[in-house]
């Protein structure tokens, strides 16, 4: 019908459903239960046969395909059919499904059709109202109940029976109202009392029969367990010279022997110790439901039953839904006798014993748990001792072995003991492996084509931190996880969390599972992923659980391998081989790489896939920072490759080389304004400039690696040893161009006065006190201020004489000319470079 309502039963439900054809094999559906439309689909498959529906009569209860089958058959209580010829609206279906609307049916209704009973059919006359106001039904003595209240003979402290209550669905009993507690409550504590404490050699029950109330909280405060609610004018409810415990006793309850003066009313209650293990009395608006686990097909008995109270005989029993009951038997007329419980088949009006097992030591789990069973008549493979699971756990529960209780399967197995027996951590493998799986062989698996597809097995690089770069050694030095992920369709996982850390295989399960080897292929001896102790292996869920089948004794949520990876994490600490391309430095990005292959000629049989690239580390390095990283799958040789793309820190080469060497162009140029006759000192600043441009030269190029090219850093080394270099040229070119025309002066001087002593010669004039040139001494004076100023005086008789137009042609060059070439230079050379940095 395109919906389903979990029922249960023992319960009534009101359900209508309509549909009504809008095409061929197709039309609008809706199903109402109880007051809601729980399903309302268009275009929905419908059936063109209603062979029910032929004829002269209507079959109700019977199912078509089973005619005179027990299967086939209604087993309950059917009222109130009504067929209708047109769609109901919602309103009317939600109505009429929650008693609020009466309805009468045009095709057939239950009021007026005669209805022909066949087979066992029991007739019995209840008003509506009564259905609708009782949800419940007794069938066993055909009572319509608002809810059960049952005395549960297991003993149990006060907050373990408030537990059990709550583990079967119901809650601890205390009725407040009076009248309902002298009709119903009070007769059955005075039928359970003489079957208890001194009343039998052998008793049901102790001396107590806890309730839900107690004064635990604040004395003399006495509250409703259920509520929390104080209970009104609770002196009532107690005999006379009752509560008198003080704080060590503080539960209300029925006392079995004598207790003072006997209470009239409802003046029944005694108080009693919360730690005393006493029967108790629990409340259910639904019959708890339960199922048994572990039996074979063959056994043939009920899967769900449900616990009801058998009213004759004042004891809890499991009603299965078809023809199965477990009962208690005891023995209470002999001291130490036996209780225990017993599966009964009901066929027809023979009742046969089909197993037992011993309430004792178990009688406080109600028959729940895991118990060992002995078959009168064995079908099972011939066991007589079968180990049944009977729990009132859902599919999404883990039963406690000792107790049945109900634990989340998300704690199952979660390190933590949840159950009291601690068997929520017992047997908590996670791989299930069949016998024939080999360890050796990768899992292929045939595809449409029916050949072999590789299995597929993702590759996640966590790059944790980078350790070291050495340009001189070409390596790289990464720390870095790898996760490799991978589906094995040979196996099976048990106990699966929906958080994949709680998925970790021990160190047995990993050493049983196949697992990929990676070779590092850029290292220098070719490194494999490693399966030791250091890997963590875990289970990444990756679908909803199967159940496993009911022969089974224990709830197991099951998971394909075919469905859920298997992932594998490492750490590692390797040396990758890159190779560093020196030419652009210090403007250069380099891209070292970290590859990774199938081992050997396992590439035939598994095929790496790229996962995700994830970098921790920091991005500023030393000399670098990580300017780009990525993860590819190359296909020439598959392999996937990690690429770190590194981009070198300029500042460090700025300060050290850059900047100094700046400055020494421009202290060289500034030697070009020195005064003329500081000749040498300007040659002498241009050589030092020269010897320590070249020793940071020699000392960078030591620190990189020598290679067979020239790198950008050697450019501007070469650009800046120039400078100097041709200021030294020119200024001694300079210097021999003055003193070149001092000498010529000097010549046309001498020819002067040689033309002027021949006229004296002729005029017989004879100089007097003719006296021959001399070096000045003070040129070489050991006194610097005295050879400086006769250098200066030097000079400037150098410049009286005239200038040349040469020496300020080459002045203007030095001062103007040259430091533009130069600076246009360095910038051309900057924007090359940085154009290369940011590409």
């Amino acid at each position: 019908m395109g919906a389903e309502l979990e029922r249960y039963p023992y319960q009534w439900y009101h359900f209508c459903f309509a549909f009504q054809k809008t095409g061929p094999g197709v039309g609008e559906q809706v199903y109402f239960a109880n007051g809601e439309m729980i399903f309302h689909g268009q275009n929905m498959s419908i059936t063109d046969d209603f062979s029910w529906l032929k004829g002269n009569k209507i079959k109700v209860g019977q199912s078509n395909s089973k005619v005179a089958t027990t299967g086939g058959s209604l087993f309950g209580l059917l009222a109130d059919v009504k067929i209708f010829n047109r769609m109901l609206s919602e309103e009317e279906g939600a109505g009429y499904t929650n008693c609020n609307q009466k309805l009468t049916g045009d095709i057939a209704d239950w009021e007026t059709e005669q209805w022909e009973l066949v087979g066992d059919v029991k007739v019995v006359e209840v008003a509506g109202e009564t259905i609708c106001k009782s949800p419940l039904h007794d069938f066993a003595h055909d009572n319509f109940l608002l809810e059960h209240v049952m005395i549960i003979p297991a003993l149990l402290t006060y907050q373990g029976a408030d537990a059990m209550c709550k583990r079967f669905g119901g809650h601890f009993h205390f009725e407040e109202n009076a009248d309902k507690f002298l009709e119903h409550d009070l007769k059955m504590f005075k039928a359970v009392q003489p079957l208890s404490y001194k009343n039998k050699p052998n008793p049901r029950c102790k001396k107590r029969l806890f309730l839900g109330a107690d004064d635990i909280g604040e004395e003399n405060y006495w509250v409703v367990k259920e509520t929390n609610k104080p209970v009104k004018n609770y002196l009532q409810y107690f005999q006379p010279g009752q509560p008198n415990g003080a704080r060590k006793q503080n539960v209300a309850g029925f006392h079995f022997g004598s207790s003072g003066k006997p209470g009239q009313g409802v003046a029944q209650f005694d108080d009693g110790g919360a730690g005393e293990n006493q029967c108790f009395m629990c409340k259910f608006t639904t019959p708890p439901r339960l199922r048994m686990r572990g039996l074979c097909k063959k056994a043939k008995m009920d899967t769900f039953y449900s616990l009801l109270y058998d009213s004759e005989n004042n004891l809890p029993y499991f009603k299965g839904y078809d023809k199965t009951i477990i009962q208690l038997e005891e023995d209470l007329d002999t001291k130490g006798g036996t209780k225990y419980w017993q599966i009964l088949e009901l066929e027809g009006n023979e009742t046969k014993i089909l197993a037992k097992t011993e309430m004792i030591p178990v009688g406080s789990s109600l028959a729940s748990g895991l118990k060992s069973w002995t078959f009168q008549n064995p079908v099972c493979s011939g066991k007589e001792e079968m180990v049944l699971e009977f729990s009132t756990c859902n599919d999404d529960q883990f039963t406690c072995k000792s107790d049945g209780e109900c634990m989340d399967m998300e704690t199952r197995c979660d390190k933590f003991p949840n159950c009291a027996d601690f068997s929520d951590e017992e047997d908590c493998k996670i791989v299930v492996l069949d016998d024939n799986y080999v360890t050796d062989f990768a899992p292929l698996e045939k595809n449409t084509d029916n050949d072999y597809k590789r299995t597929e097995v993702s590759v996640t690089v966590d790059i944790l931190t980078i350790l070291d770069i050495s340009e001189n050694e070409e390596f790289l030095e990464a720390k870095f996880e790898l996760t490799l992920k991978w589906r094995d369709f040979r196996l099976k996982f048990q106990n699966l969390k929906e958080e994949n850390s709680k998925n970790t295989l021990t160190k047995t399960e990993k050493s049983i599972i196949w697992v990929p080897k990676v070779v590092f292929v850029n290292t220098k001896d070719n490194e494999v992923s490693k399966s030791d102790d250091s890997v963590f292996t875990e289970i990444e869920r990756q679908e909803s659980a199967t159940i496993n089948s009911f022969e089974e004794n224990e709830n197991i949520h099951l998971f394909n391998g075919r469905k859920n990876y298997v992932v594998m994490k490492r750490t590692y600490s390797t040396k990758w081989i890159c190779s560093f391309n020196m030419m652009w430095y210090p403007f250069d990005t380099q891209s070292c790489t970290m590859e990774f292959r199938p081992e050997g000629n396992l590439d035939a049989n598994i095929k790496l896939v790229v996962e995700s690239l994830v970098y921790q580390g920091p991005t500023d390095l030393t000399q670098y920072f990580i300017k780009t990283r990525n993860m590819v799958f190359r296909e020439t040789d598959e392999s996937v490759v990690v690429v770190v793309t590194l981009g070198r820190r300029l500042i460090g080469v700025i300060l050290t080389v850059f900047l100094p060497t700046n400055v020494m162009v421009i202290m060289s140029q500034a030697t070009n304004y020195f005064k003329p006759f500081f000749f040498e000192a300007v040659i002498t600043v241009n050589l030092t400039i020269i010897l320590v441009i070249c020793t940071m030269f020699l000392a960078i190029s030591q620190s990189l690696p020598t290679t067979s090219y020239m790198k950008m850093i050697d450019l501007w080394f070469i650009l800046v040893l120039l400078v100097p270099f041709i200021f030294v040229l020119i200024h001694t070119y300079m210097d021999m161009l003055r003193n070149y025309e001092h000498r010529k002066d000097k010549k046309n001087d001498e020819k002067n006065a040689e033309k002027i002593e021949r006229k004296a010669s002729i005029l017989s004039v004879t100089p007097v006190n003719t006296v021959e040139p001399k070096l000045n001494a003070d040129f070489v004076s050991i006194n610097e201020e005295t050879q400086n100023n006769a250098l200066k005086k030097h000079y400037e008789e150098m410049e009286a004489n005239g200038k040349d137009i040469k020496v300020e042609r080459i002045v203007k060059l030095t001062k103007v000319y040259i430091p533009i070439i130069i600076y246009l230079s360095m910038v051309f050379y900057w924007m090359v470079g940085m154009a290369k940095y940011y590409q």
